[in-house]
C-alpha cells in the first residue's frame, strides 16, 4: 500500500517526464550510438541495448533519433501490449509505409520499393520486455528475412531488460541474426545529482540545500539508475512508493533548509511513529531566488 505524508503533488512533478530536447544527453552514450549507427549503415543487423527499467532507454532512444536524421530513416516503436498473436511488427509498420497500406502483401511492396533508395531503415523497439518472448524473437526474425528478400537495408534495434535480451540471443531465430548486444551505460553519481536538481530547478526551488554528504549518498543508493534515484527521493520526503529496494533506502541523506538561521534537517525513512506528521519539500530545499 502507499501512504503519503507530503503534497501528493509534488511526488507527479517530479515522475513527470521531461519534455522532449530537455532530456540529459550522457557523453557516455556517444559511442553507443556510433556503433548502431555503424552496424545499421553497413548490414541487416540485430542489435540489443539493455538496462534496468527506468535506467534511461527511452532517453536514449530519443538521442539517437536525434543522431539519424541526416543519414536513415528512423522508426520507433513501441508496443502497447504483449500482442496476442505473431505479425505485431509488420502492423506497426504499416501505417510508416503508408496510409493506405492494410494488407501484408502490399506492405511488401512498399518494401521492395523503398530498396531502391540508398538510405537505411532503423527500427527501433522500446521496451522489449513488454512483448511474449515467441511473438518478439519470431516476429523480429521474419521481418530481416523480409527486408533480405526485398534487398531491402533494415536493421532492428531493440532495447530491453537484460533477461529478453539473453532470449534473444539464445533463440533459434534470432541468435544467427544478432551482431551486437550491450549494457546502456549507467549513470554516473554526478549525472544522477544533475538529474535531480534539474527536476527540481523546473519545479522552482533551488539545489542550495543539499550538503555533499546528502548528494553522495542519494547517488549511491540510486545505482544509475535516475527512476530509482526518484523513488528514494520521494521516499525520503514522506511519500513511500511500491517495489523500492530495501538497500536503496536504507541509508538517509541530509538536506539543509538553506537558512543559515536553522540547523539542517535529516530526511528518514518514515516511521510509524511520526506517519501523523507532514513533510514538505519546501521544508526541505530553499526557493527560488527571485
Amino acid at each position: 500500500m502507499t501512504s503519503a505524508t507530503t503534497d501528493i503533488s509534488i511526488i507527479g512533478k517530479l515522475f513527470a517526464r521531461t519534455a522532449i530536447g530537455k532530456e540529459m544527453h550522457l557523453p557516455q552514450w556517444n559511442q553507443m550510438i556510433n556503433d548502431v549507427l555503424s552496424l545499421a549503415n553497413s548490414a541487416n543487423a540485430l542489435m540489443c541495448v539493455y538496462a534496468r527499467n527506468g535506467a534511461g532507454k527511452t532517453t536514449f532512444l530519443q538521442m539517437l533519433q536525434e543522431n539519424t536524421r541526416s543519414s536513415m530513416d528512423t522508426v520507433l516503436i513501441v508496443p502497447a501490449s504483449p500482442t496476442t498473436g505473431s505479425g505485431w511488427l509488420l502492423e506497426a509498420l504499416l501505417p510508416w509505409l503508408s496510409s493506405s497500406a492494410r494488407e501484408p502483401g502490399s506492405a511488401q511492396k512498399q518494401l521492395a520499393a523503398l530498396s531502391e533508395s540508398s538510405r537505411p531503415i532503423l527500427l527501433c523497439i522500446d521496451s522489449g520486455e513488454a512483448i511474449l518472448d515467441g511473438h518478439l524473437a519470431g516476429d523480429v526474425a521474419a521481418m530481416l528475412n523480409l527486408a533480405d528478400s526485398c534487398a531491402l537495408k533494415l536493421s532492428i534495434l531493440i532495447c530491453s531488460t537484460e533477461a529478453k535480451a539473453a532470449v534473444l540471443s539464445s533463440d533459434g531465430g534470432t541468435a544467427s541474426r544478432m551482431i551486437y548486444k550491450k549494457e546502456l551505460p549507467h549513470f554516473s553519481q554526478d549525472q544522477i545529482y544533475e538529474f535531480i536538481a534539474n527536476k527540481l530547478n523546473q519545479m522552482g526551488y533551488t539545489v542550495d540545500g543539499f550538503t555533499a554528504s546528502s548528494r553522495s549518498e542519494l547517488a549511491k543508493a540510486a545505482q544509475g539508475s535516475p527512476t530509482m534515484a526518484l523513488k528514494i527521493f520521494s521516499a525520503h520526503l514522506g511519500h513511500t512508493l511500491p517495489a523500492i529496494e530495501k538497500s536503496a533506502t536504507a541509508e538517509s541523506f541530509s538536506v539543509s533548509n538553506g537558512s543559515p538561521n536553522k540547523k539542517s534537517s535529516s530526511i528518514k525513512k518514515e516511521s510509524k511513529s511520526d506517519s501523523a506528521k507532514t513533510s514538505r519539500i519546501e521544508d526541505l530545499l530553499a526557493p527560488s531566488k527571485t
